[in-house]
């Protein structure tokens, strides 16, 4: 039975079915090479599966009409058909396969800043915990100094607050080797503002947060009695301290930080400070002053945390 279809196709239709078909495996090229904000990844493939289900149909009329042109032509034509629509299957495997990938990257990556963000976190926390930051807290630190006829270590006067104005005005200045060392280092006022550092963790009123951070009250004074306790004190401000230890016995494991950025100056004032707050003037069997000379004779001497602990188990503490 002779097919009603005439031989012979005209190229016109055949050029017009080819650009087609390019237009078409160009826009799936740009689906998937380009990122196209306004698509979701369903919609690009969507689109993909839309336009090779277009193709597919472009190229069965394709072929229904070149089957009566030539068989060579049909067969090469067939077996192309054949690779396209495997071709078609592999790359919806390799679309799917990646999009999944994607999103076990994206739930990957999602979990890993996740847990990125936590740890930074929890070490800003661990870095405001062990090294607070220098600031007053808000809290009303300023000293309360006694009247200016008592300034001075144990009863000890400082005359020129005491000399009328006359008497002062015109007066000689003393001599260098004359000068009490309340009046060459008035650590008072410095100290009470120094220990704006500690207040976090040792309190404003020097007794600590139990089992955390050990308190001063009452606790230095016995370190200070000690034999070697002057310099241990002041180790433990420049290199800090790290270890279980029985304060008042009560066992303390926190770290202690070194300040070793405050001066010399800071760190006298705030130990004296501290050795004559909260009731532990009372406690000192001989109290000298600290002086920042003292300090700065054991800066450098490049302790750690664990050696200025061996320097505490030393002391014999009453």
């Amino acid at each position: 039975m002779k097919p009603s279809h005439e031989a012979g196709g005209s190229v016109h239709s055949y050029i017009v079915v080819a650009l087609v078909l390019a237009v078409i495996t160009y826009m799936e090229f740009a689906l998937v090479e380009y990122d196209f904000n306004f698509l979701s990844p369903q919609a690009v493939i969507f689109w993909l599966v839309l336009l090779s289900v277009i193709k597919f149909a472009l190229v069965v009329l394709f072929f229904m009409h070149l089957r009566y042109d030539s068989r060579i032509l049909s067969g090469l034509f067939g077996s192309g058909l054949v690779i396209g629509v495997g071709m078609v299957l592999a790359l919806s495997l390799i679309f799917a396969a990646f999009q999944g990938l994607s999103l076990a990257q994206e739930s990957a990556g999602g979990e890993a800043e996740a847990a990125a963000e936590e740890l930074i976190a929890e070490r800003s926390l661990l870095e405001r915990f062990l090294y607070p930051a220098p600031k007053d807290f808000g809290l009303d630190v300023s000293p309360t100094l006694p009247p200016p006829e008592i300034v001075g270590i144990k009863g000890e006067l400082n005359l020129a607050l005491t000399l009328p104005a006359e008497e002062a005005v015109g007066s000689e200045a003393a001599p260098p080797s004359e000068i009490s060392a309340v009046a060459a280092f008035d650590w008072q006022e410095l100290g009470a503002s120094t220990y704006g550092n500690c207040a976090a963790c040792h309190q404003p009123t020097g007794q600590g947060i139990p089992a955390a951070f050990p308190p001063l009250a009452q606790n230095l004074p016995l370190l200070y009695n000690a034999e070697g306790g002057r310099a241990y004190l002041i180790s433990v401000l420049l290199y800090g301290l790290q270890g279980q230890i029985d304060v008042l016995g009560q066992s303390y494991s926190s770290v202690m930080p070194a300040w070793q950025q405050l001066s010399d100056e800071q760190i006298a004032a705030v130990l004296n400070h501290s050795l004559t707050s909260w009731g532990n003037d009372d406690l000192l069997a001989d109290f000298n002053a600290i002086e920042p000379a003292e300090v700065a004779a054991l800066r450098g001497q490049d302790l750690g945390p664990q050696q200025v602990l061996e320097l505490r188990q030393q002391l014999v503490l009453e």
